[in-house]
């Protein structure tokens, strides 16, 4: 068994250093090639280890293999009164937490019974050639050679001013710390040379080019001593010179030599002068190479603009200083997104809606898509696009103004303390199914919008609905039944299938459900006021259906919305259909529309509904509901404990 640390406690990578429990020990090492031991509990070859959980304290034991041998403690943890758990730290130590009903505290220091002289017996107490004194007080070699890594966190180790260079061993120096060993040293991981004289164990430092530090224990008295090299540093131990000891430790640490260094440095500066020609002249290509590029970009966005320019039934194309002047140099901004933000303006007593994008490289296919998309058709529940503008780096739209702003104002937010009644809630409902109707059966080619959502749903003046923004809407044949393309939309409202890339338009049916659904209950669909089991409103969507308690789901700030509970209800059983799992399984814009106004029956939509709105891998890929067997992921849906919502995990095979 093996427990690694981590890096550090900011980088959760593997770190250096781990603790293992064999046959013969339980052990501690930090570095590699090879490992250097700090700690080790031995265990007899006739003993096997055993971890206790069964009653209180905690324990790791190690027990003879027959019925009469003894056992022996290595880890007694004390009695637990909290949630608690055990980290190995990337400073050495192993430590017991314990939840406090705010925060992990630190309950007992596990290796204290192996290392019992303090944090300076750790591998990683001030961290590579740090000096650790005790008391939490690190420092650096010297001044002069080497400088902590952070000024402000020394116990993160120490850097040395110039790296060691083994190509001439007269630009190194040996510098003496007296009175300074290794952290709990015991020589493993290192070359040892028993009974030398201290010249001899600094020059075989000297000649070895992996050697990074020299230890010399001596004995009081004796004039040979104990050789230690290593080729790997961390923390120092700096002793306490009034403690008695029976040896002498001294430290030795490579380092560059200055002085040396020095007098070297006049014959490197026609090197550098060379370097120094060499990066004028890379410079100077590096300038051409850019003015190049700018050259060919501007050429590019000038092709781009003229292209738009001939797309037949485009509307009008704005200059930039005409929109910055009917926008009063872009002053009254009335919304914004991630990439763009919307300007209010003015045109012959018109007033005008104008969508600069903030980053044109990343959005350009959006731009040329909606454009493309919104500019050549018309309907009273699609926003109408007057212009727009491709001119050098600007990108800007122009759109009829609705003063009343997104519906996710109007739903979500208690504007002015009145939310809307049913009859507007249902004229809205009916004014995207019109808009919806129309791209997917109106149009010359299938128009997909791929990006349906309350934020997405404009309101005029009158609470007539439109939808807006087709920015990464698909134009798909009527004689194609669907369209693969990369994912795209806003999570919570995308339609399952999206895990294929296999799109129909019942991609826009479902995140249509979605919205109906919002507005019915007056919250998002993931809204993290709502207490943990009512925070996803699928899934309270599913337990509600489950169990006939749908009425309860119902905005209650309106109290029309009761008295008009039946249709409420018809509407949410609609939402219901359009939210199946299975795309076929939806009905089409068209069928919706005719319920909301009432041509087909209430049985109609009720009739055989699935009320399982969650993804499960069993439902997408096992049945095979998207007709695709060889998929390149696996998917495993995982219900946390924690917050009741399921978490997909998608494993690339």
């Amino acid at each position: 068994m093996r427990l690694t640390a981590n890096a550090s406690a900011a980088d959760f990578s593997e770190g250096s250093l781990y603790i293992s429990v064999g046959n013969n020990a339980m052990s501690g090492f930090v570095g590699h090639d090879p490992p250097q031991l700090y700690f080790t509990a031995p265990i007899s070859d006739t003993m096997d280890t055993l971890a206790n959980t069964m009653d209180a304290p905690v324990s790791i034991s190690a027990f003879g293999r027959s019925p009469s041998s003894s056992s022996e403690i290595l880890i007694s943890l004390p009695v637990a009164h909290s949630v608690q758990y055990i980290c190995v730290e990337s400073d050495g130590h192993m430590r017991l937490y314990g939840w406090n009903s705010s925060s992990w505290v630190i309950m007992y220091e596990v290796l204290q019974k192996y290392i019992a002289g303090g944090d300076c017996e750790y591998p990683m107490a001030c961290g590579s050639y740090g000096i650790c004194s005790g008391a939490g007080n690190c420092s650096c070699p010297s001044e002069i050679h080497s400088s902590p890594i952070y000024r402000d966190r020394p116990g993160l180790g120490c850097k040395l001013a110039t790296p060691i260079s083994c190509r001439d061993v007269r630009g190194i120096e040996m510098v003496e710390l007296p009175n300074v060993t290794y952290f709990n040293y015991n020589g493993s991981g290192a070359i040892m040379r028993d009974k030398v004289m201290r010249s001899y164990c600094l020059s075989g430092c000297v000649a070895n080019c992996s050697c990074k530090a020299a230890y010399f224990k001596l004995r009081m008295n004796d004039t040979n001593g104990t050789c230690f090299l290593q080729s790997q540093l961390f923390s120092l131990h700096k002793l306490q010179t009034t403690a008695p000891s029976l040896y002498n430790s001294r430290a030795f640490i490579k380092l560059n030599n200055i002085t040396f260094a020095e007098r070297v440095r006049p014959m490197k500066k026609t090197f550098r002068t060379g370097i120094l020609v060499g990066i004028i002249i890379g410079t100077i290509s590096l300038l051409f190479s850019i003015a190049l590029l700018i050259r060919m970009r501007t050429r590019r966005e000038r092709v781009d603009g003229e292209h738009i320019e001939h797309l037949l039934g485009m509307p009008r194309k704005f200059s930039f200083e005409e929109l910055k002047v009917v926008t009063r140099d872009f002053s009254s901004k009335i919304g914004e997104g991630a990439s763009w933000t919307v300007f209010e303006g003015k045109i012959e007593d018109e007033n005008i809606a104008v969508k600069r994008l903030d980053s044109v490289g990343r959005h350009k296919e959006e731009f040329l898509t909606e454009v493309q998309t919104i500019g050549s058709i018309h309907h009273v529940n699609l926003v109408r696009m007057i212009g727009f503008c491709a001119e050098k780096n600007h990108r800007l739209l122009v759109y009829e103004y609705m003063p009343n702003g997104s519906l996710d104002r109007w739903i979500f937010d208690e504007k002015d303390g009145r939310p809307l009644d049913w009859s507007t809630r249902h004229k809205i409902v009916s004014d995207i199914a019109r808009g919806l109707c129309y791209l997917h059966e109106g149009c010359r080619q299938r128009i997909v919008h791929l990006d349906i959502k309350t934020q997405n749903i404009l309101l005029d003046d009158q609470f007539n609905a439109k939808i807006s923004d087709f920015g990464v809407a698909k134009l798909v044949d009527k004689d194609r039944s669907r369209v693969m393309t990369r994912m795209r939309g806003t999570p919570g409202y995308m339609a399952p299938e999206w895990l294929t890339s296999t799109i129909t338009e019942k991609a826009d049916v479902y995140s249509f459900g979605v919205v109906v659904l919002e507005i019915i209950c007056g919250r998002r669909n993931l809204d993290h006021s709502q207490p943990e089991e009512a925070l996803h409103l699928m899934s309270l969507l599913q337990d509600s259906a489950k169990n006939d308690k749908l009425l309860d789901m119902i905005d209650h700030r309106m109290d029309d919305m009761q008295l008009h509970s039946g249709d409420v209800m018809h509407m949410m059983h609609l939402a219901m259909w359009c939210l199946q799992l299975h795309s076929n399984r939806r009905p089409s814009m068209s069928t919706v529309l005719k319920v909301l106004e009432d041509e087909a029956s209430q049985a109609t939509v009720q009739e055989d509904l699935d009320f399982n709105f969650v993804v499960t891998s069993s439902s997408i890929f096992n049945e095979g509901i998207m007709g695709e067997s060889n998929l390149p992921f696996s998917i495993i849906t995982v219900w946390t404990t924690l917050n009741h919502s399921s978490v997909s995990i998608i494993t690339v095979t």
